[in-house]
């Protein structure tokens, strides 16, 4: 038989410190991956804008019968597009509304082939008419210290993205 409890129906104070620890104990170990994951999906919508806008700037020059330029400030973290022929003016009004990369990532370095490193200033990579692209490998860094590499291809219309910083002599 069932023991009378004046018809109250609820837990217990033992019972409730019992869930409040154990869903302690889920926060401190979800947390911490949780926000890592954030960081994570944040990184690679830095990494797929990039990637998107190389795409979007081959497409465009061949489309265009124009030459392209993607305008990367190695210092900044700005990146930008403009054409062949653009004036001083409309190059300025590009870089001002151009994307920033977010304050956890930055720009390492812009490699060319035959060793050339832009690691400061302004490194800019060409499209030509026909839409194939100067061969370039842009390294990227995180507040981590993570390194990462997009490789870009003249011929081949996708960018590869690899973790760690990959020279185009390897």
């Amino acid at each position: 038989m069932p023991a009378k409890t004046g018809g109250r129906r609820g837990f217990t104070l033992l019972e409730l410190i019992a869930v409040v620890a154990l869903l302690g104990l889920v926060m401190v170990f979800a947390a911490p991956k949780f926000e890592g994951k954030i960081l994570q999906d944040n990184r690679d919508k830095a990494f797929r804008w990039i990637i998107h806008t190389v795409r979007d700037t081959k497409l465009a020059a061949a489309r265009a019968g124009l030459a392209h330029i993607l305008h990367l400030d190695v210092d900044n973290g700005a990146i930008w597009t403009s054409t062949a022929g653009m004036s001083e003016e409309a190059l300025a009004g590009r870089e001002e509304s151009g994307y920033r990369l977010p304050e956890y990532l930055a720009l390492e370095d812009v490699e060319f082939p035959g060793g050339e490193r832009v690691s400061g200033g302004r490194a800019d990579i060409f499209f030509s008419a026909r839409g194939y692209a100067d061969k370039s490998a842009i390294h990227l860094i995180d507040e981590d210290g993570n390194r990462f590499t997009l490789l870009i291809e003249p011929f081949l219309p996708r960018i590869r993205r690899f973790s760690g910083y990959i020279s185009l002599d390897e």
